[in-house]
């Protein structure tokens, strides 16, 4: 701080003034006008011979302070300057009248600073300290408001002497401070990615925890004892100190446990369990330092395993029917079997439609729903990602519009536990499905007769294109029943070499052990075939229309000419009429020559022959057109034996129909 030092002259210097303008006036008129070297100077002249002088104090000399000085607010054991502030020195005027030898006096004045020197003593408290100058430095040792005293002790010289002790006070604080400490905690958090796990054989699992530290809260308050400055506040944050973690895993009869936040642990079967963490922490000073134990963190966690047990077809789909006779194939179409084997069974939707699936589920641990996401990634039409283990789903789109056979459709099943980022697999299913043209409309939708009516027309979209392709199935003569791969065959003869009728209906001939049928029961298989895709067909029987025809003669014959024998029925078999190895059928190259009628299958305006596989036969002559393309002629007994008279087929221009077509179902 600085200060300010005044000298003065004296305590008056007007009556000064004064004085010295008289003098020089009196002087001026006595002759005095030139100074001497003595009364130049402002210092005691030295005494002449034969002079007398005479020294006088005019004036004492002093020292006054200004004024109190402050200091700020220190902490304890921070060095503190206190300065003593401005302070005033006033010198004595002194006078000195010398009497010269011719009787005259010479008068003097000059000002003599006091000597002085400066003290102090400073106190706070029970802290007190001392020493010299104007400028006081010390450290306290206790917090108050303080004081430094400075002294002035100063003499004033011969002639004046006059001495003097002024006090000036300046003021210093000495900051008191008080910590007021908030007790932290330790949380414990969970840092797992996930507590939902899919399993997998002697899996590893690894739950972490977090330390989330909560600091103590410190405040610390400096307070100015004088009251000048106001309160100051400072927080701090001390975390507390981790002495020890640790966890323990329960999982069924299985435990283990380990130190850290951070447990890994190998489970051999999936279910339920939850680990436990545990810490120890202490607090730090200013605070207490006692061992505290942060509240355990326990973690449930789920192994999951996800079996499906089935899954059925829904909603649209066509049941069908084995081909023994023995009922539908059962629902669910796919079964999960022990040993991890499966089973499926086919099943039929009409093209365009939607598919709806039916999985059924068994979830470890049970009744646990998620959050998981479930997914079938099917080869048909798509299936949605759905929320949770789904008991039905049911496509986003539809069967491709057209006839089809998906061999297999398959469904990869797959689950999600983090919203779809990971997919796991659970199962495949796999299952025939047929598509057909419309809805079915035969009255039992065999498994050979939709394998028939679906297998040959992928791909189809009309009734005519769709009846045509089925019936290409039929045309090269190899056609067998999906249950057994067995070939079926028309009119086969036995070890015996005699011809056996077989079957007459669809179901039997898809059930017989020989897989052999007459013509009634080829007809309805191809009926059916056509009814599967929803398209009218109907059985047609044809019987000669004269009385006197008890059988016809299909292809080939040989008439021998001229014929042994005269009336209608002139040719004599075995003499003149030959049954000669004809138009192959079902399975047999050389089927019987002779019936008492035929039954064939209409369609679509159309007559098709599935016992012979020959072309279709349509228009408006269709009934002639048929008879003079598969019949040779027609005989007068049943069979046409040896002896017996036959007749040709009158295949004439103009020739009406020599057979009655009506429906037979």
């Amino acid at each position: 701080m600085s200060k300010k030092v005044l000298n003065y002259a004296g305590k008056r210097p007007m009556l000064l003034a004064l004085i010295m303008a008289t003098l020089t006036l009196g002087l001026l008129f006595s002759g005095w006008l030139t100074p001497t070297p003595g009364r130049a100077q402002q210092v005691p002249p030295n005494p002449q011979p034969n002079v007398e002088s005479c020294t006088n104090c005019i004036s004492e000399g002093s020292v006054v302070f200004e004024g109190e000085t402050y200091v700020p607010v220190v902490c304890i054991g921070n060095s503190v300057t206190v300065d003593s502030g401005s302070f005033l020195i006033y010198s004595a005027d002194v006078r000195v009248i010398t009497t010269n030898s011719d009787g005259s006096t010479t008068t003097t004045d000059y000002a003599v600073q006091p000597n002085y020197s400066m003290t102090w003593t400073a106190s706070v408290g029970s802290f007190n300290a001392s020493g010299t100058g104007d400028s006081a430095t010390f450290t306290p040792t206790n917090g108050g408001c303080g004081t430094v005293i400075f002294t002035c002790n100063y003499t004033n010289l011969t002639p004046c002497g006059d001495i003097g002790h002024p006090t000036t006070t300046s003021g210093f604080s000495v900051a008191q401070m008080s910590t007021n400490c908030t007790s932290g905690t330790v949380v414990l958090g969970n840092s797992s990615s996930a507590t939902n796990l899919w399993y997998a054989a002697n899996m590893s699992v690894t739950l972490s925890a977090t330390n989330n530290n909560i600091s103590n809260s410190i405040v610390v308050t400096t307070h100015d004892p004088c009251g000048i400055n106001p309160d100051t506040y400072v927080t701090n944050l001390v975390a507390a100190t981790i002495i020890t973690n640790w966890w323990t895993v329960n999982y069924g009869s299985f435990s283990t446990n380990g130190s850290g936040l951070s447990a890994t642990f190998t489970l051999t079967n999936p279910g339920s369990g939850t680990v436990t963490f545990n810490e120890e922490y202490t607090q730090n000073t200013p605070c207490d330092t006692n061992v505290y134990s942060a509240t355990p963190l326990s973690i449930p966690f789920n192994v999951i395993s996800v079996t499906l047990t089935n899954m059925g077809f829904a909603n649209g789909n066509h049941q069908i029917s084995k081909d023994d006779g023995s009922g539908t194939y059962p629902s669910p179409e796919w079964q999960l079997l022990t040993n991890n084997m499966t089973t499926n069974y086919p099943t039929c939707y009409t093209r365009n439609t939607s598919m709806t699936v039916t999985p059924n589920w068994i979830i470890i641990p049970g009744g646990f729903s998620g959050p998981v996401l479930v997914k079938g990634i099917s080869s048909g039409p798509q299936l949605p990602v759905v929320s949770g283990f789904p008991g039905s789903v049911t496509s986003t789109d539809n069967f491709k519009n057209k006839v089809d056979f998906l061999n297999p459709l398959t469904i990869d099943w797959q689950a999600s536990l983090d919203g779809g980022t990971n997919w796991h697999d659970i199962a495949t299913t796999a299952n025939q499905v047929y598509v057909t043209l419309n809805d079915p409309t035969c009255a039992t939708l065999y498994h050979t007769v939709v394998w028939l009516a679906c297998v040959n027309a992928v791909g189809q979209t009309t009734v005519g294109g769709t009846a045509d392709a089925v019936f290409s199935g039929f045309t090269g003569l190899v056609v067998k029943r999906v249950s057994d791969n067995i070939q079926m065959t028309y009119w086969m003869t036995n070890s015996m070499g005699d011809y056996q009728m077989g079957a007459t209906e669809t179901g039997g001939i898809l059930s017989a052990a020989d897989a052999n049928g007459n013509c009634q029961a080829w007809s309805a298989l191809l009926r059916d075939c056509f009814r599967a895709h929803g398209i009218s067909a109907d059985r047609i029987k044809a019987l000669p229309v004269a009385a006197s025809d008890q059988s016809i003669l299909v292809k080939d014959w040989q008439f021998n000419n001229p014929p042994s024998g005269s009336g209608t029925y002139p040719y004599n078999v075995g003499t003149d009429a030959f049954d000669l190895p004809g138009v192959p059928g079902q399975g047999n190259s050389n089927p019987p020559g002779g019936f008492n009628g035929h039954w064939i299958t209409l369609c679509n305006g159309s007559y098709y022959d599935p016992s012979y596989g020959t072309s279709k036969v349509s228009g408006a002559n269709k009934d002639k057109d048929y008879e003079d393309g598969s019949l040779a002629g027609y005989g007068e007994s049943l069979p046409p034996s040896n002896g017996t008279g036959v007749r040709k087929n009158d295949t004439s221009a103009g020739s009406a129909s020599e057979l009655h077509y009506t429906t037979d179902n």
